[in-house]
């Protein structure tokens, strides 16, 4: 479609807020359009998840032992990027306990070469947690 048409029947209503590898927009039809009435929402896919474009993320591990940090880093991971396997996807880097009273530490989670859904790192925050 040339810019015209689309700047005559449909319009961007919104972009919806996306969720790792998946998005949705919202395109709604132009009320003067002799083409198309209403609205749809569309699925978008997207093939890498760049690891820099996590939004702070945050591990809560039970008191720091390195088994929960991972474990917590794994279901970070699962969250922003489903079926993401840890050793063949991606592993970790650096790692920071936090302290008790609240000093958070930090673990930088590397995507490894030849992933097809993660690409570069990014450092997450290790709380301590209690809970």
């Amino acid at each position: 479609m040339d810019k015209a048409q689309v700047d005559v029947d449909y319009s961007y209503s919104d972009f919806v807020n996306r969720n790792g590898q998946v998005a949705y927009i919202r395109i709604k039809a132009n009320e003067n359009s002799n083409l198309l009435t209403g609205s749809a929402v569309f699925k978008i896919y997207f093939k890498f998840l760049y690891l820099k474009n996590f939004k702070n993320p945050m591990i809560y591990p039970y008191k720091n032992p390195w088994e929960y940090v991972v474990e917590g880093a794994k279901y970070t991971i699962n969250s922003y990027a489903p079926g993401a396997r840890y050793d063949f996807d991606y592993v970790f880097g650096d790692y920071i306990p936090a302290k008790v009273g609240g000093v958070d530490g930090s673990l930088v989670i590397i995507s490894k070469e030849g992933s097809t859904i993660l690409k570069g790192s990014v450092k997450a925050a290790v709380a301590y947690s209690w809970l």
